[in-house]
């Protein structure tokens, strides 16, 4: 069992010098070279503590991926301090993130079934005139509101003044609907599956999705205590039908 593993790492890293020797390999090993050059520098710049004090090899490959395992090193640090990258302990074989992939952090209810949402997101998406109609509320929501403003004829600048004058969790009500309406205005919680978007890998595409990921925190926390607040009890059901209404035109 020992000799195969040696084995094993002694052919990986022969691998790492393996020259191609057709075209389309030298292509291949080019475009690669020049990603795991592109990462390497992109890691002394934003972690150079971590990168000093590494014990990695930057040509050692062991998790059978075209990244090698210094690059998985910096995709992971970047996954837990910078921005979400998904599951970068498990790239495919010949898989390499030449490209930042973007994955939306808000819920994509526009393919959805309602009923697969969260019920706070039924109510809020109910409130926008997008989910169940009015004489469907007492069942879904148990109570139905005498009115209920459509979007249309709403003053959002007035709902946003109006939902400051209120004290938490009320007050969120604003952010929460431009939460689940995708126009917040962070590219994170905005995006959805539809208009998936990617950015090369450099310090202006990091630094931009880095800022915005910060942005989308306060939002994620206000939905939770909003969602935590609706469901406690019926009445605050009401109270955000009233305050809705009251930003009519």
């Amino acid at each position: 069992m020992f000799a195969n593993s040696c084995t094993i790492s002694y052919y990986r890293d022969l691998t790492a010098f393996k020259l191609p020797l057709t075209v389309p390999d030298s292509v291949s090993y080019l475009s690669n070279l020049n990603q795991k050059t592109i990462l390497l520098a992109l890691y002394q710049h934003y972690f150079p503590d971590e990168w000093a004090s590494s014990q990695v090899d930057w040509l050692t490959c062991t998790n059978d991926c075209l990244c090698s395992d210094r690059e998985i090193e910096f995709l992971t640090l970047v996954n837990d301090r910078l921005f979400p990258l998904g599951e970068v302990d498990n790239l495919d074989r010949d898989e390499r993130l030449s490209e930042i992939l973007l994955y939306p952090q808000n819920t994509d209810w526009y393919d959805a079934e309602l009923e697969q949402l969260t019920d706070t997101e039924q109510f809020l998406i109910s409130v926008l005139g997008c989910g169940y109609l009015l004489t469907n509320w007492l069942e879904e929501f148990k109570f139905e509101p005498e009115k209920l403003v459509s979007a249309e004829q709403i003053d959002f600048e007035k709902l946003k003044l109006l939902c400051d004058e209120h004290t938490s969790p009320l007050s969120l009500l604003y952010d929460v609907l431009s939460l689940i309406d995708h126009s917040t205005g962070c590219i994170w919680l905005d995006i959805v599956w539809e208009d998936y978007e990617c950015f090369t890998w450099e310090q202006k595409s990091i630094d931009y999705l880095t800022q915005d990921w910060v942005i989308a925190q306060p939002y994620l926390t206000k939905m939770t205590e909003f969602d935590q607040w609706l469901q406690a009890d019926i009445n605050n059901r009401k109270e955000v039908v009233e305050l809705w209404n009251s930003a009519k035109k």
